[in-house]
């Protein structure tokens, strides 16, 4: 895989978590990882329309995003487990990573 693959790939698995998680913890990640945004410019929106960058929080949309960015489906499975020990790795001291609460409906 070239960098440019790996950073489309991380940028659409990096603004999955942004969607997914709070502020706050989100700006912890980016300071774990200061490439962050670089690698979330990367991903390829058609138009990078608001409604686009929301649907990125979903698994399918990020499968997509991976696809898109040349990922197999044998990076995506690895992906994961590297991605979330890494996070782990980077955030050691800090209380886990928590998924916002849903908006009511």
């Amino acid at each position: 895989m070239d960098p440019a693959q790996a950073e489309r790939g991380l940028g659409a698995v990096f603004m999955s978590i942004r969607m997914a998680v709070d502020p706050a913890t989100f700006a912890r990640v980016v300071g774990a990882f200061p490439d962050a945004d670089t690698w979330m410019r990367a991903i390829e929106l058609s138009g990078g329309r608001t409604g686009e960058i929301l649907a990125l929080a979903s698994p399918h949309a990020l499968r997509r995003q991976l696809k898109l960015a040349g990922f197999t489906e044998q990076h995506i499975r690895q992906l994961g487990p590297t991605v979330g020990a890494a996070l782990q790795a980077a955030l050691p001291r800090r209380r886990s990573i928590r998924s916002r609460p849903a908006s009511p409906s």
